[in-house]
């Protein structure tokens, strides 16, 4: 499990899906399709706080909040709020994977694990 400290570009909560928004500064996401880079370890109150970022590895509590169900092993990223959601169903759509649901998700504000592993993937075309 690798971790590390960032300035907070503004308020951050445990759990959430977070980008690199400038060098050395982070955020939540803002939308499905930015590329994460990791799990809020700690809480940021406002900009300029410090914040603690699960950068690899599984999550080693049920710290992050879904914004809706997901089955266990499925692909995750992060919404527009920071949530965790699964991957859509669009195709051709690119999407910041921030890694794999452990646990699975009854519904929204349900608390799962992650297995972190940050990456880029673009859903095929339908055939």
């Amino acid at each position: 499990m690798a971790e590390y400290t960032f300035r907070a570009a503004g308020a951050i909560t445990i759990g959430q899906a977070v980008v690199i928004t400038t060098a050395g500064t982070v955020d939540h996401t803002g939308a499905v399709t930015d590329i994460t880079i990791g799990v809020a370890l700690s809480a940021a109150a406002a900009a300029g706080d410090y914040v603690t970022v699960q950068l690899s590895g599984v999550t080693e509590e049920a710290i992050c909040v879904a914004s809706a169900a997901i089955t266990a092993g499925a692909r995750v990223t992060g919404d527009a709020a920071g949530a965790i959601t699964a991957l859509g169903t669009a195709a051709a759509q690119t999407y910041g994977v921030l890694g794999v649901a452990v646990d699975s998700a009854a519904g929204a504000g349900s608390t799962i694990r992650v297995n972190i592993k940050p990456q880029s993937w673009t859903k095929p075309a339908a055939a």
